[in-house]
């Protein structure tokens, strides 16, 4: 791709992202196994909300819209819910069954470059196995509700998803010889990496979800040292794990993932013993 290409590409995106975003007309597509499954459940009166909470939480785009319609609901002065079972409790049967309607119809658009593809499908593993580590990780440390934690690490690049998705939905408007070779891999990944981070903290802002996750998007590198068992520190450490065995959509500058590890050990006073189970656990889960 020329760079004048890239370039016009990257403003043309950041537009209309931004636009939909602040206009509240952002929709994005859910993983079709999980909406379908989901559907069941809700068809069943008597669910056990745990079975929905276990659902939900496999999909970072639904979760997104749970915490957002839910926090919608409350109260300025009640705070933020940072819980997906509390906003699923707050939501009742029939509030996900109106977001699942607003999202039926919505599946990725499957592009013509299987490197794509697999990118994006990292880009989920990575969110869920960050996700599941920081749960873990809050609990070592001590902390007693670790759902926000796990919210958070679901979250915590959400911008990379939604900049992935639109640029999907580019690709599904054009001309099929068009769309075989319209942009090449890199370019694909260098304008997600531009645009995430401006796109994940409009998102977190305007869909008001918990702080902590704009806090991580825009202080990626920064531990919270002065509150220890912050959901923050737990997806900063999460994150850097999960690239260190491998569960990313790109290739990770190894100093600096090694550096959060080693500062994140100290602070959060956890083990090589520990570190081994957890990486094994997650392998297993992911790669199962």
């Amino acid at each position: 791709m020329q760079p004048r290409d890239y370039e016009k590409l990257t403003e043309t995106l950041r537009t209309i992202l931004l636009n939909r975003i602040q206009a509240g007309s952002l929709v994005l597509p859910t993983l079709p196994k999980v909406s379908q499954e989901l559907q069941q459940l809700l068809d069943d009166q008597k669910v056990d909300q745990s079975k929905l909470v276990k659902l939900v939480e496999n999909d970072p785009v639904l979760v997104a819209n749970v915490m957002r319609v839910a926090n919608s609901q409350m109260h300025r002065r009640s705070g933020k819910m940072e819980s997906i079972s509390k906003a699923i409790a707050h939501l009742g049967i029939r509030g996900l069954k109106n977001i699942l309607m607003g999202l039926v119809g919505r599946q990725i658009f499957v592009s013509h470059d299987p490197r794509m593809n697999s990118t994006l499908a990292s880009m989920w593993e990575h969110a869920m196995a960050t996700a599941m580590l920081s749960r873990n990780v809050a609990g070592i440390c001590g902390c007693r509700d670790v759902e926000p934690a796990y919210v958070a690490g679901l979250l915590h690049d959400i911008g990379k998803v939604v900049v992935a998705v639109y640029l999907l939905e580019f690709e599904r408007g054009l001309p099929i010889r068009e769309a075989m070779d319209w942009i090449d891999h890199d370019s694909w990944m260098a304008i997600i990496e531009e645009l995430h981070r401006e796109i994940g903290c409009a998102i977190t802002e305007h869909w008001n979800l918990p702080n902590v996750i704009g806090r991580i998007i825009e202080d990626y590198e920064d531990y919270d040292a002065a509150d220890r068992i912050s959901p923050l520190n737990s997806v900063l450490f999460s994150n850097a794990l999960a690239k260190k065995v491998g569960i990313y959509e790109g290739i990770p500058d190894q100093d600096a993932v090694q550096s959060m590890i080693m500062i994140g050990k100290s602070l959060l006073s956890i083990d090589d013993n520990v570190i081994s189970g957890l990486t094994r656990e997650i392998n297993d889960h992911v790669f199962m």
